[in-house]
């Protein structure tokens, strides 16, 4: 993923609006209907959920339906789909894009469509690859399905990413004071009462948090997701670092007028280029600059919802 801006698809109240055969929920909601019941039975549910990359047990499936059918007909229903829809950032942020890069509006993304995703995105994948990964019929053609199961996919590794950087002592979980250097990278409120307070949302057991909990929460942390998206999109050789050329590129892009060398000096710790954390350090003190935030709207590589 990469630069963020603002973007609102649910277009409208509860209503008619909701309901148009056009609207992402809709469409949405139709494409996992596979039987055209008006309804998204069990094991329809049990699909939607793999495609977001949950680990799926029949306990889990049945909890997942009694959050959602609400008036427990034993279905969800298009307005129980619809709430459901609304507070789930993955999903949204899927819809979004493919709806952006299905030009003709087949609700499939062809050959030509998917390349220019992949580019757009810098996604450092061929379009064989990418075929290859979501096409699993050979039709030359991606369901929404098969790009969202790619989609998270890719996510979670970006997430992964940054879970490691800050795991700084490789215990395979963050605890408070690892905790309070991301948020202070991220120009956040890094007290010890915020971090508290972030760690209680956390669900941190005694004084760590595991891998599954800090993915659940940074997905919708804005600033955190969009200083990741950002390095990810201009690491263009997927170094794991920001080197001076790419961070030229970035520094252009935003019409900041700095020499690369010079901001990489404000923050690297010596080795001449931008780890994930320095670069997070910057960008977040950065990312409020009016400048900043026109030049990303007029590249709109990315649909997110923040």
């Amino acid at each position: 993923g990469c630069a963020a801006f603002m973007f609102n698809c649910l277009g409208g109240s509860r209503g008619k609006s909701a309901h148009h055969r056009g609207s992402p929920i809709f469409t949405t909601f139709q494409h996992y209907d596979k039987d055209k019941s008006g309804a998204i039975e069990s094991a329809e549910l049990e699909k939607l959920m793999k495609d977001l990359g949950l680990d799926v047990t029949p306990p889990k499936l049945r909890a997942a339906m009694r959050s959602l059918d609400k008036d427990r007909s034993g279905k969800v229903e298009f307005e129980e789909f619809y709430a459901w829809y609304k507070r789930n950032k993955q999903l949204q942020e899927a819809r979004n894009i493919f709806d952006k890069y299905d030009t003709d509006k087949s609700r499939t993304l062809d050959g030509g469509e998917l390349k220019k995703l992949l580019t757009d995105l810098k996604c450092g994948v061929s379009i064989t690859e990418a075929l290859t990964a979501m096409d699993t019929g050979r039709t030359g053609k991606i369901e929404f399905d098969a790009f969202l199961k790619w989609h998270t996919k890719r996510g979670r590794r970006e997430v992964h990413m940054v879970f490691k950087t800050y795991d700084k002592d490789g215990s395979g979980s963050i605890d408070k004071n690892e905790l309070a250097q991301l948020l202070e990278d991220l120009n956040e409120e890094s007290t010890a009462e915020a971090v508290e307070d972030v760690f209680k949302k956390l669900k941190g057991k005694g004084s760590k948090v595991s891998e599954a909990s800090f993915m659940k929460w940074f997905q919708n942390q804005a600033s955190a997701r969009e200083a990741l998206d950002v390095f990810v999109q201009y690491d263009e050789d997927d170094s794991g670092s920001i080197e001076v050329q790419e961070l030229e590129n970035l520094l252009k892009d935003l019409r900041i007028h700095r020499p690369a060398n010079e901001v990489i000096a404000e923050v690297d710790t010596g080795d001449g280029k931008l780890q994930l954390d320095e670069f997070s350090r910057w960008y977040s003190k950065h990312r409020d600059l009016d400048d900043a935030r026109q030049a990303f709207n007029r590249y709109d590589r990315f649909l997110r919802i923040v």
